[in-house]
This record gives C-alpha cells, structure tokens and sequence, in this order.
C-alpha cells in the first residue's frame, strides 16, 4: 500500500487555489485571514466546489496524518483528532452557517506529556515528507 499523499485528494492536481488553501489556510496565523477563505469557499464557483468535497472527503476518510500537515503547511497538531476537529471546525464554518471562526491550535502550546517525540523529529519528517512530494509530481 502506497503512502497518502495531497495529490490523493479530490481536486489537487486541477486547482493551484486549492492546493494554496490548504497550505496557507491551516497556519495558526491564517486565523486573520479566515473571512477571505470563507468568502470563496462560499463563492459558488468551480474552486468552492473543489473546496467543499476535498474537505468532506477528509472528514469522511481521513487519510492525512498530522504529518502530511506539518510537511504542507508547517502547522503542527499533536494528534489526528485535533487535526481534523479542526478541520471539521472549518467546514462547519464555511459550509454550515457556523458564525464564529474556529480558533487554531495555539503554536506556543506544549506537546502532551506523553508524545515521546522530540521537536527535531518533527522537522525531519517535513523534510523527507516535502522531498518525496516533489518525486511523485
């Protein structure tokens, strides 16, 4: 079985505006940019619609690990189910009337006490990660 990938997910590889979403939009610092990123996942064209069934896709499956995130936009969760309650915040928000934006994952927060990783294994993975992203284009 070959490793997921963002190039595994509906509509990658035929919208740019996609995949700079992904990569900006999960930043802790995108929380001050979050209204721009409602207004076209709201805007009714083509890309909106890429928007929505991406996110459903990885809500439904979830195929990302936090490593995939960490490796595409820098932003690190400490586990899937912060990851992707945060992706499902989103969502809500652009998609479901959901009137306050959801707040990130604070970057100056510790890690939990009993993830045995080191912060250097984190910037490791993105490295490798990023490289062999690079090979499967």
């Amino acid at each position: 079985m070959s490793r997921w990938t963002f190039w595994d997910l509906p509509g990658w590889h035929e919208d740019e505006r996609l995949r700079s979403f992904y990569k900006h939009a999960f930043s802790p610092f995108a929380y001050y940019e979050m209204d721009r990123y409602k207004g076209g996942a709201t805007e009714g064209s083509a890309y909106s619609e890429r928007l929505r069934v991406s996110m459903e896709h990885l809500l439904e499956h979830r195929p990302a690990t936090i490593d995939n995130w960490l490796a595409l936009s820098g932003t690190q969760y400490y586990s899937e189910d912060e990851l992707y309650g945060y992706l499902a915040e989103v969502y809500a928000y652009f998609f479901e009337g959901v009137e306050h934006q959801p707040m990130p994952p604070d970057p100056e927060r510790l890690p939990p006490s009993d993830d045995p990783r080191f912060w250097s294994d984190w910037v490791v993975t993105e490295v490798e990660y990023l490289d062999d992203e690079e090979d499967e284009k």
